[in-house]
This record gives C-alpha cells, sequence and structure tokens, in this order.
C-alpha cells in the first residue's frame, strides 16, 4: 500500500492514514503539554519549626531567608519560584515585635497588596488584606514595609497583636 504524493489520508490509503493520525496526535499532544507549562514556574515550599532549623537547612545560604526575619522566628512556611525568583514567606513572631520593619520604609496595607503577587497554594492561608482583589476585614494594627536592595523578599507585613508576618518579592 502506499501513500499519495502528499501524505493525506484517503479511503484508499488507510495505513497512511493511520501514520498520518498517530503524528497528528503526537503532535497534539506536546503543544498541549507546552500550553499547560506556559506561564508555569517551579514551586519550591519548605516548612520550619524555628529560625535555627532553617538556618541549618541551609536557607539563609541560600538566599531564601531574608535579613529582616528575626532569630527568634517560629512556624517559618517559606515558598519561592526558581524560575522568576518570586517568594513568599509566612512566619509567627512574639506577640508585640515590629522588629521587622527595622531599616524598611514604611507603606500603607494598600501599597503593600499592590506589590503582592498571588501565592502559590503551598503557603496556605495568606493574610487576606494581601490578596488580590484585598479583602478588607476588622482586623487593626497591620503595618507593612518595604526593605530597598533586599533579595528574594522584600515587601512585609506584620499584625504585632497576633504576632504574625507575612513576606514576598516586590
Amino acid at each position: 500500500m502506499r501513500c499519495t504524493s502528499d501524505n493525506s489520508p484517503t479511503l484508499s490509503n488507510e495505513g497512511c492514514g493511520r501514520r498520518w493520525m498517530l503524528k497528528f496526535l503526537e503532535v497534539a499532544r506536546v503543544v498541549v503539554m507546552i500550553a499547560l507549562c506556559v506561564g508555569c514556574g517551579e514551586i519550591q515550599a519548605a516548612t520550619y519549626p524555628t529560625y535555627a532549623d532553617a538556618v541549618a537547612a541551609g536557607v539563609q545560604r541560600r538566599g531564601w531567608l531574608p535579613s529582616f526575619v528575626p532569630a527568634t522566628a517560629t512556624d517559618i512556611r517559606e515558598a519561592h519560584d526558581i524560575d522568576t525568583n518570586t517568594q513568599w514567606l509566612r512566619f509567627r513572631v512574639p506577640v508585640g515585635d515590629t522588629s521587622v520593619g527595622n531599616g524598611a520604609e514604611r507603606i500603607s496595607i494598600s501599597v503593600a497588596a499592590g506589590r503582592a503577587p498571588k501565592p502559590p497554594r503551598a503557603m496556605g492561608d495568606w493574610l487576606p488584606e494581601l490578596r488580590s482583589p484585598p479583602t478588607i476585614t476588622r482586623r487593626s494594627g497591620i503595618q507593612a514595609y518595604r526593605h530597598s536592595g533586599q533579595r528574594g523578599a522584600g515587601c512585609v507585613a506584620v499584625i504585632p497583636r497576633d504576632g504574625l508576618a507575612y513576606a514576598w518579592t516586590c
């Protein structure tokens, strides 16, 4: 059995039609895989009980633990996209601790929300005021800061009365 000169499937060229269909399906599969991966980054996430655990794991050495995270931080959840160098952190600090803002520019929560990329699912709960669009809650006392010259996370929001801090690349 022979294919027509243009290799198109015809009723009389059944074998050629099958080969053509298999090639078509192969190309379609590759196109679908590429389409699914466009815009996808490679997210890596980890959780550390304490600051000391994060340091021991080499997170600070690799640049994923910003210098503004205090040594008293606990329950540290860190995620980063290695393709875009975008980063998100959530951690606890002692109630009343606002040291994450030392040496930083104070910004409003609305400015902070405008600079906050959507966190990956790996981050779990994220501060509602930082979502897009922001959800305004009755919570008060949120303080937001922007650290200049910071590799990775540069913005941070802290809720001093709850001892929670959120940081992200901005």
